[in-house]
């Protein structure tokens, strides 16, 4: 009996040795496979720094492949399908407009949507969003960027969205001269849709007044985007990939500063992020949101308002429209903007 028990426990340390070493032979495969990637994706920053901006705006990818873009039956919408020239290129835009129409037009706004990375303006959680906004009784224009859906040419940088932003911002403001404007960003759209505010605001109003932001699913900057990022993280414990991921965005001009864009401005802004969302990480809204919050000492008063789901909801990163409360937060949202905007107006006014 005493010579089996021995055998038995050598034969299960043989096992377990065995056990220790597979496992050391698969870490150093995983942690080497690692450090493979990182070091190719750190030559890639280093070299053609144009790589990280193909990453970020993921423009090449289209699902479903193809759309028709005037058929707006099947998507529960009314509204036009129309296009915009910026620079070369040609945007695809839609102008949707509420069955119902608001029976005090002048104080429901005008949203101007300005989605996030890959897809197109028809994408499924996008479409749902607009419906909201319609139901809520706003008209709503949205567009693609270049290079998205069927607009032409290629976004190499933060600025070529800005530019088409700005196209469709200026276009809109001209459509609707008589109502409040909104612009409503979404994921990518924040750093977008926060540059275009502020030029707004720095135009001294020579581009109109934008009367609310609202960020859902927003970022502080592209850097911290991807430092964040589950997808990334080990990578940045390759040598000097975090410093050359660095360089790639500034050198590609796709940093997406939006802290830095949002403590100047004095737009009322909302911010809604899901504490479940696995693209942008929930600190990263808190940050602009703390950012937001000491504007008050350069404009008293200015509406900052912070909206966080909890995970039990399951909204993740696209699913914010499915809070059954967003169109009173939004409508509310708009009532202490237009507030904000009055007293404002007549501040200045009375200096």
């Amino acid at each position: 009996m005493g010579s089996s028990t021995v055998e038995k426990k050598i034969e299960a340390t043989v096992v377990l040795w065995r056990v220790l070493l597979f496992a050391l032979r698969l870490g150093g495969f995983f942690i080497g496979t690692i450090l493979v990637i990182g070091l190719v994706l750190a030559f890639l920053f280093k070299v053609y720094p144009w790589t990280v901006g193909y990453v970020i705006f993921m423009n090449h990818i289209h699902f479903p492949p193809f759309r028709n873009y005037s058929d707006f039956e099947s998507h529960g919408l009314h509204g036009q399908n129309l296009y915009l020239t910026s620079g070369d290129n040609r945007l695809g835009v839609w102008k949707l407009q509420p069955q119902l129409h608001s029976s005090d037009p002048t104080t429901t706004p005008v949203v101007l949507y300005i989605h996030g990375a890959q897809g197109s303006r028809a994408a499924y959680h996008r479409v749902q969003m607009y419906r909201i906004l319609l139901e809520m009784g706003s008209p709503v224009v949205t567009f693609d960027y270049r290079g998205y859906g069927d607009s032409t040419g290629i976004p190499t940088s933060e600025l070529d969205l800005f530019k088409d932003a700005m196209v469709v911002y200026r276009w809109t403001r001209a459509q609707f001269s008589d109502r409040p404007i909104f612009i409503w960003g979404h994921s990518l759209g924040t750093g977008v849709s926060a540059r275009l505010v502020e030029t707004v605001e720095i135009s001294g109003g020579g581009q109109g007044v934008i009367d609310g932001l609202i960020l859902d699913s927003p970022y502080s900057s592209m850097f911290d985007v991807m430092r964040l990022s589950p997808l990334l993280h080990l990578f940045h414990e390759v040598p000097h990939f975090t410093q050359l991921l660095l360089a790639a965005l500034e050198e590609a001009d796709v940093t997406l500063n939006s802290s830095d864009r949002i403590r100047s401005t004095r737009t009322p802004l909302l911010i809604l992020h899901a504490e479940d969302d696995w693209v942008i990480p929930v600190k990263l809204g808190r940050k602009i949101f703390e950012v937001a919050q000491r504007r008050s000492e350069l404009f008293p008063g200015v509406v900052s308002e912070y909206v966080e789901y909890s995970s039990r909801l399951k909204y993740g990163h696209r699913g914010i429209y499915r809070d059954p409360l967003l169109p009173g937060r939004v409508l509310n949202f708009a009532a202490k903007a237009a507030e904000w905007r009055r007293a404002n107006a007549a501040g200045a006014a009375g200096g």
